[in-house]
């Protein structure tokens, strides 16, 4: 229910809150994650299987994605 998924966001809020500092330090680093696997260069696509390449990259970033979601709030 919408009332128990509420609750558990702001307990999440409240954890993540008290561990700010580490928290900050590691989006940093998936950050720089993410942002490594856009440095794409034009030999990447002389290979015959820079597409298998690109679609691993992109699962990456989705997961590198899906793990900053779990620490960072949108802004309100």
């Amino acid at each position: 229910d919408c009332e128990g998924d509420a609750k558990k966001i702001e307990e999440r809020r409240k954890k993540l809150l008290q561990f700010s500092e580490i928290c900050g330090i590691i989006v940093g680093v998936i950050e720089r994650k993410i942002e490594n696997l856009d440095s794409v260069t034009e030999k990447d696509y002389d290979s015959p299987s820079w597409a298998y390449k690109q679609a691993h990259i992109n699962g990456e970033k989705q997961a590198y994605q899906d793990l900053l979601d779990l620490l960072t709030f949108p802004e309100e």
